[in-house]
């Protein structure tokens, strides 16, 4: 090796060496599953009124039917859930409760009450 490529070995290696990588910043996903639970009502397109409830385990519950749905993502705002066929169910919430749920196989999105 010439003195040349052991300098500029030396400089790479060092400057890996106390390069600091930029932390990522992570969500902060403080989740509290009773922030969600409850029962809520919301009116279809036909005007039909309908509850749904969701437990502290996130199951869910529409007009007292067990829905066969798994949690996909969770975060302080938003449940993204996926039906057995494929599609998703959100449940939206603000600072204080869930305020929306949106149904992918309708392609609607409901406002929700306390029921």
């Amino acid at each position: 090796m010439t003195i040349k490529a052991i300098i500029l070995f030396g400089v790479s290696f060092l400057a890996t060496f106390f390069h600091t990588p930029k932390k990522r910043e992570s969500k902060s996903t403080n989740f509290d599953p009773e922030f969600y639970a409850g029962k809520y009502s919301y009116l279809d397109r036909n005007n039909h009124r309908h509850e749904i409830q969701i437990d502290t385990t996130l199951n869910v519950k529409i007009d007292t039917h067990d829905l066969e749905v798994k949690v996909k993502d969770v975060s302080a705002d938003n449940i993204t859930y996926v039906d057995t066929f494929g599609y998703h169910l959100k449940i939206q919430a603000n600072e204080s409760r869930p305020v929306r749920f949106y149904d992918e196989s309708t392609d609607q999105t409901y406002q929700l009450s306390i029921a």
